[in-house]
């Protein structure tokens, strides 16, 4: 099952923008690598490509590795009101107060993650950041 995410924010069951401003606050510290809507992170034990990235728009994380990762895809999250959307799997939040912004098809599949730790496990995956 992939790792990959999107953080995605909605109001009223529309998808709206999450904003930029907040996502590079909390990422620009690791970035190794940008160019236009694209970032690569580096973590002390990992990282991932953010596609999206300095755009006020969804953020995609992929190929993410290491835990630490999780750790800011959760803080990007809570910061922009987000919602984190693991591919093949039900969305996550942060807070279960956003699950009533969701689309109503979705609201009933919703999990709630507060840590990098319970993304990880939500995930199924290793504190390793392996499957």
């Amino acid at each position: 099952m992939s790792s990959d995410v999107f953080i995605q924010a909605f109001s009223e069951g529309d998808p709206v923008h999450i904003r930029a401003e907040a996502v590079c606050v909390l990422a620009d510290p690791y970035v190794i690598e940008r160019s236009e809507g694209f970032a690569s992170i580096q973590t002390p034990d990992g990282g991932a490509d953010f596609l999206g990235y300095g755009d006020d728009g969804g953020l995609a994380v992929i190929g993410a590795s290491g835990a630490e990762i999780w750790d800011l895809v959760v803080a990007i999250a809570q910061v922009t009101d987000a919602v984190i959307i693991p591919v093949g799997r039900p969305p996550l939040v942060v807070d279960r107060i956003k699950v009533a912004d969701l689309p109503q098809e979705i609201q009933a599949s919703v999990g709630v993650v507060t840590s990098g730790a319970e993304l990880m496990a939500a995930l199924g995956l290793e504190p390793s950041g392996h499957t």
